[in-house]
This record gives C-alpha cells, structure tokens and sequence, in this order.
C-alpha cells in the first residue's frame, strides 16, 4: 500500500474547482468505491478489478481515509476519487536527472499521483480539472516532483498525463503489463532573490504590448523594484521547466488579500498559467482565513478583465489617478 502524506504536510478541507468539489471521503461513499473497484472496464488497465465480495470484506467503512485523498463530486453526485501518497520504496521506476547524470530510481517516499473515475463521467473533463487543482496545491503545500504511473496502453491516461505537464521518465514491466512512468516539476514555487531579473523580463513583455493602448502612460508593474518586492511581497513565479514564465505578488490586508500584480508571458498565453496563478491567490487567501481577494488592473486591459470575470471576480468600482483609470475587482471565497 501506498504510504499517507502526513497530516501536517497536507492541509484539511475541501477545494473547489470551477464544476466540482474535492472533499474527503465519507462512511456514504463506500459503495461507490466498492463500484468502482469492482469495474472490470474501469479497472482494463489496472489488473481488471477485484471481486466485490472481496473487495467488500476488506475495504474500511470510510474508504482512503488518509490526507490529501479525495473524492471528486459533481452537483452533488460522485464522479471519482483521486489523491497523492508516498510511492513505496519496492516500486520500479526511474527520474529523469535534470544534470545529465544517470536516470536515478525514484526514491522511496516520492509524491505520486492517483486516480479513478467511473464509465459514466469519462470524457467529461472531470479527471483533468481535479488533479490540476491537486497539484496546484501540490505545488504550494509540498513543492516536490510529482510521479504517475499508467500503463502503456491506457491512451486516455497518457494524453491525461501530458495535458498535466507530466514527462516520460521510464517504462517498464509490472502487473503483467509494460507501465508507462512520468514526473511532473512543480509548476508554482515561492520566487527568491535571484529571481527578480527574471520577474522583470516577465513583467515587462506581459506590459509592455499595453503601452500603446495607454497613450504612453506606463504601468506601474514596468516600474517596479522586484528585488525589493520579492522581499516586501508574498512572491510566487510559475514556472516552465526551470524558467519563470509568470508572476504573482500578494499582499495579505486585514479583511482580504491584495492581488497586486499578476503576469504571464505573452509566449505562455492560453495554457492555463494566469488561472493557476489566481487560483494560487485564492488559495494563499484561505490558508491565511482571509475572505476574498482583491485586484486592480487598467481599463484598457480588457484581456486581463475578461479572463477575471471568467474565474469569478465581481467590479467593485473605477477609479482614475494620474491619467489612469483603474477597474477595481474582488472575489469573495
């Protein structure tokens, strides 16, 4: 069996995504996991299933009771579990190394990804949306590579894998099967010193398209000290492999979090970066027991305006200073 992350490493609770809710199991859930370990369609690739009279007699009355496991809930109906544990250290696989050494095989204790849905949701998108909110959080709680391992025939797994930012690392024979093994890099890390120069070249090719729009006024993020920001700021950087890609600063206030400035580069616009960013900050805003998250951005940005309309933000106001008129948003969790 899979080792449990430990309570202190994981937090408690639920997350919400855009359709779903991830919430621990319950005692109400225990046929629905006696249903999905019974499936022989479902279980194809996983040796099949077990009997569910077998299955019945040695599955507890509240099923993956452990941290970070987590039952996928749809409009109030079960549409799937998925989680992370410590890979046991007896399991084969090999990590890719990032210096050109010799593939290593993966440590035990290494974080791996889980994942299971019934027939009837498949298709639906529902694996993909919770196991990114997962390893959002993955990213910001743990900030470790994470594995998965599916078997080489499972295409649907696989394409899941690569839209997650999972790489091959390593194949091999197991449950009679060859197995497909992949790591992911965390995507989002607190930034440090020696990313400021980096943060800026991403400010500035985020803003810089923007001047023309506002007559020559210059944003304020193009003004910015990220050095001193890094410092004064809650600083997180998204990351692309070993580049920074986008920026998020958050500024924790009495009664929320201020999200003072978010970037992506130009060149990683429609992947999905900006929303993990701000899911990021929704996030920080609830470890922090702040209700709401507090934004501004240009009125001219009309991009940045959609995308945060999109993910829940709500006008507030608009205000002008400067020449700048500034649209004010807020999104209470």
């Amino acid at each position: 069996m899979a080792l449990p992350l430990t309570d202190d490493a994981w937090p408690a609770g639920s997350l919400r995504t855009e359709r779903l809710l991830l919430r621990a199991p319950e005692a109400r859930d225990r046929e629905a996991f006696l249903d999905l370990g019974s499936d022989p369609v479902v279980n194809q690739h996983l040796a099949g299933g077990q009997d569910r009279a077998t299955l019945d007699a040695s599955l507890p009355e509240v099923p993956a009771d452990r941290p970070a496991q987590y039952v996928l809930e749809h409009e109030g109906r079960f549409v799937g579990w998925i989680g992370l544990s410590r890979r046991e250290a007896e399991r084969p696989g090999r990590l890719v190394a990032t210096d050109g050494s010799e593939p290593a095989v993966a440590g035990p204790g290494v974080v791996e990804l889980s994942y299971v849905l019934p027939v009837d949701p498949w298709g639906r998108g529902y694996a993909a949306e919770g196991c990114a909110a997962l390893l959002d959080l993955a990213d910001e709680r743990l900030g470790e590579d994470v594995v998965l391992c599916t078997q080489v025939a499972n295409a649907r797994s696989r394409a899941l894998a690569d839209r997650l930012g999972f790489d091959e690392a390593d194949r091999f024979e197991e449950h009679g099967a060859e197995q497909w093994f992949g790591v992911r890099h965390p995507a989002l890390r607190r930034a440090v010193a020696t990313d400021a120069e980096a943060v800026r070249r991403v400010a500035e090719a985020a803003y810089s398209p923007y001047l023309a729009r506002m007559g020559g006024l210059r944003p304020g993020p193009l003004e910015t000290d990220y050095a001193a920001a890094i410092d004064d700021t809650e600083a997180w950087v998204a990351l692309d492999g070993s580049s920074v890609v986008g920026l998020l600063l958050l500024v924790p206030e009495d009664d929320g979090v201020l999200l003072d400035n978010v970037a992506v580069l130009p060149t990683h616009h429609g992947r999905g970066v900006g929303r993990r960013l701000l899911r990021l900050a929704e996030s920080r805003a609830r470890a922090l027991a702040l209700p709401r998250v507090r934004l501004c951005t240009h009125h001219t940005m009309v991009e940045n305006q959609a995308l945060y309309a999109r993910v829940g933000y709500v006008e507030t106001h608009r205000a002008g200073e400067a020449g700048l008129v500034r649209v004010f948003y807020e999104k209470l969790l």
